[in-house]
């Protein structure tokens, strides 16, 4: 098993001012890696096993390009999580370049049994 420990850092270490049990696992905009779809669906399992046999209680949020084309890092976070929060401004544009093309890459993955998640706010 995967130690999550090793793998996110306490926020409150670094700001006192933030509560002690918020954790980030950081990620980024460089360069990614390509994973094949059962691999990323075996990333995904991995780590809901992981986050189930932890003694901690945890609430996991992952912050995704979702509105940029879905990276595998983002097919990996929609494996993983159960819910969506879609932030969108006030304008059709946001709406038709973002929320629409999220909507169909979620539903491409949902028909591929490859996402879990469900759009809960808009």
């Amino acid at each position: 098993m995967l130690d999550l420990d090793d793998q996110l850092i306490r926020v409150h270490d670094f700001n006192p001012a933030i509560p002690d049990n918020l954790y980030l696992c950081p990620g980024g905009s460089g360069p990614q890696t390509s994973y094949p779809l059962l691999q990323r669906q075996a990333i995904a399992e991995t780590l809901r096993e992981c986050l189930s046999a932890s003694s901690a209680a945890w609430r996991l949020m992952c912050d995704t390009d979702g509105d940029q084309g879905f990276s595998d890092y983002t097919k990996i976070a929609h494996g993983l999580c159960d819910s969506v929060i879609v932030p969108l401004k006030t304008n059709v544009n946001d709406f038709s370049n973002r929320c629409v093309p999220m909507m169909e890459e979620l539903f491409l993955g949902r028909q591929a049994g490859e996402a879990r998640s469900r759009i809960q706010m808009i």
